[in-house]
């Protein structure tokens, strides 16, 4: 049977039309449903939608909703479907929950604690758990909720946000910080302590003073000045938790006390190490490195010292990639700690090539003489450095020497760069 072309033409354009009609006609929304969601409630996604119970909507309206909810931040995907009945319409979104949100901190709102901060962010933004989105609608919304709350209490800041690793993970949170404000450290003190006497803690303390307050610099200062001080008497599970009080306040600028809420935790002795996935050197000779003696205080400090030189000793043998992960088993008996070494040796190098850049023909000729590593010997990770100050310290440029190791991991080799700057 033949079936006439115009005909066909007319029942697509039918199609089409009845399709346009659908979507332009608008139906009592009668109720909204979402599958897959964990994290999030109903009640607390719904409203990213901007769809009403009873309200008319068209199909179009459908899509927007759409769209609405994936601009959130919140979802990798979003679909919809839906049905009719008794003339209303029944919609369910279909999602599938972001794994990508991120910890949200506060670096510089001395207008209010961090529970306050939480507490007021809840109820600006309901859906407000602690994280965000990397980017999107929600993370739109903490920052309209936060400059809003600088505006009712007339201060004249803006709200600023950045990307920031603010732990020893190193994975990165929302630090959201007031520009525009100067929040000045007036003085520091330290509550909770034990172990340590306050005026050596504020004596280390004295150049955070006349400093613009950043909790976020805070911590960094901590762990990198005051942390030090109790791990090498083996506390090694202290914690030192900044905070700022308001002392006076002007339009523009603050003053405030920063405080240390300090957890020192108990004092920890040296048990023993267990070591796991070392070939090249016995347990043995790694515990010889690591220098610790059953019984003493568990010196962070010199716990440190002693992986550097486990590094070094197999630097020194060409495997100069080598890693080394380290657990804690923690004893309340006795207060005793037990180090477990998980060893990565990776592939032993060799010596490949070997250059002197910026130096007179003379002087890159007798260097190269007294170049003791040869193409294909086992790469010596410490020979370099130690080569440059015994026999280059007297010959270095203007602005000395530099010495640059490549490493050709096909070829299992490490070419050497002396530069002369």
């Amino acid at each position: 049977m033949k079936i006439c072309p115009l005909i066909v033409l007319c029942w697509l354009s039918m199609i089409g039309l009845v399709q346009s009609t659908a979507a332009q006609q608008s139906f009592r929304l009668k109720e909204i449903k979402f599958t897959g969601l964990k994290r999030f409630t109903e009640l607390q996604v719904a409203p990213f939608s901007e769809l009403k119970i009873d309200q008319q909507l068209t199909i179009e309206d459908l899509q927007k909703a759409t769209e609405q909810l994936s601009r959130t931040g919140l979802f990798d995907t979003v679909s919809y479907q839906y049905k009719f009945e008794n003339g209303a319409l029944q919609v369910e979104f279909l999602v599938e929950e972001s794994s990508h949100l991120l910890p949200c901190n506060f670096d510089n709102f001395v207008w209010m604690n961090e529970e306050e901060i939480r507490q007021f962010l809840k109820k600006e933004v309901p859906i407000f758990d602690g994280t965000a989105p990397p980017i999107g609608s929600v993370l739109d919304r903490i920052i309209e909720s936060l400059n809003g709350f600088l505006k009712k209490q007339k201060i004249p800041g803006t709200v600023t946000l950045m990307a920031a690793a603010t732990d020893r993970s190193n994975k990165l949170d929302h630090l959201f910080r007031v520009e525009g404000v100067d929040i000045v450290i007036s003085n520091v003190k330290f509550e909770g302590l034990r172990a340590l006497d306050a005026k050596q803690l504020e004596k280390v303390a004295t150049p955070l003073i006349g400093k613009q307050y950043s909790r976020f610099y805070a911590a960094q200062f901590a762990s990198a000045n005051l942390v030090p001080m109790y791990r090498k008497l083996g506390f090694l599970g202290v914690r030192l938790n900044p905070k700022a009080s308001v002392l006076s306040a002007e339009p523009g600028s603050v003053r405030v006390l920063l405080t240390y809420d300090t957890e020192e935790g108990p004092s920890y002795k040296w048990d023993r190490a267990f070591w796991s996935g070392n070939i090249q050197f016995p347990s043995e000779e790694l515990d010889k490195q690591m220098a610790m003696i059953p019984g003493q205080v568990a010196d962070g400090i010199r716990i440190d010292e002693g992986l550097k030189t486990v590094k070094a000793l197999y630097a020194r043998h060409g495997y100069v990639e080598a890693q080394i992960e380290a657990g804690q088993e923690f004893s309340s008996a006795g207060s005793q700690v037990r180090y477990h070494f998980s060893v990565k040796e990776g592939t032993q190098y060799r010596m490949g090539g070997f250059e002197i850049v910026g130096a007179s023909q003379r002087t890159a000729e007798l260097i190269k003489e007294k170049w003791l590593l040869r193409p294909g010997d086992v790469f010596n990770g410490a020979y370099a450095e130690e080569f440059v100050d015994r026999e280059v310290s007297g010959a270095q440029g203007p602005k000395g020497v530099k010495v640059e190791a490549s490493l050709d991991r096909e070829k299992k080799l490490v070419n050497v760069t002396i530069r002369f700057l």
